[in-house]
């Protein structure tokens, strides 16, 4: 077949697409793993981050992490980490999760939602005087476990795109933060997530951190 003189060739291209077999187990593992590396004292309440984007098998990680985390001694819970999404509000991130098929029922721990945030205070460095928001439960908590996909973003490349640091900066900061970091414009937004990510996961709040 020919086009004004050039010629089509059909190709087809493979993607290296790794898949995980047995996702439950490998969620076990991973839990455990932190869970050595951070010397958590027993009974301690961890609060486990839930978003609104879709992630494959997110009611079996979660419900992984949950009875991973019971059968160590703690005593997790999830809370509604998803930025503006939801509204905002308690019942539209309730709503949200429900339609992911993230409910207590189905993870077997609490799945509180709400609008409620703290201050952990101000970001350093490139980034510097950003105020850091943090659910309340989140800052309650005395660990938390962040659970997020990680993915390219839609609008800029960069080392931190969709993925863990989004998640604290964005999505723990709620409605609050949410807004915050978007004002900024994409631009200012990309060192924004990094920083604030950052800032949250070494501030130390109670007894615990991120």
């Amino acid at each position: 077949m020919t086009v004004e003189g050039l010629r089509l060739v059909e190709v087809r291209q493979s993607f290296d697409a790794p898949a995980v077999a047995d996702v439950s187990r490998a969620v076990r593992e991973e839990v455990r793993k932190l869970l050595r590396q951070r010397s958590l004292p027993r009974r301690s309440r961890v609060g486990i981050t839930a978003g609104s984007r879709g992630v494959n098998d997110a009611v079996e990680i979660y419900r992984a992490s949950v009875e991973t985390l019971i059968e160590e001694g703690h005593s997790p819970f999830l809370f509604a980490a998803m930025g503006s999404h939801g509204r905002g509000t308690a019942d539209g991130q309730r709503d949200l999760l429900r339609s992911l098929g993230v409910t207590e029922e189905k993870i077997g721990a609490p799945v509180s939602c709400s609008d409620a945030v703290v201050s952990l205070g101000e970001t350093t460095g490139p980034q510097a005087e950003l105020p850091v928001y943090a659910a309340r439960e989140a800052a309650e908590a005395d660990r938390v476990l962040v659970v997020n996909r990680v993915k390219p973003h839609t609008s800029f490349h960069v080392p931190h795109k969709s993925g863990l640091m989004k998640m604290l900066a964005v999505g723990v900061g709620r409605a609050k933060g949410a807004e915050m970091v978007h004002r900024l414009g994409w631009g200012a937004m990309v060192e924004a997530v990094e920083s604030i990510g950052a800032a949250a996961a070494e501030v130390r709040y109670g007894a615990g951190a991120f």
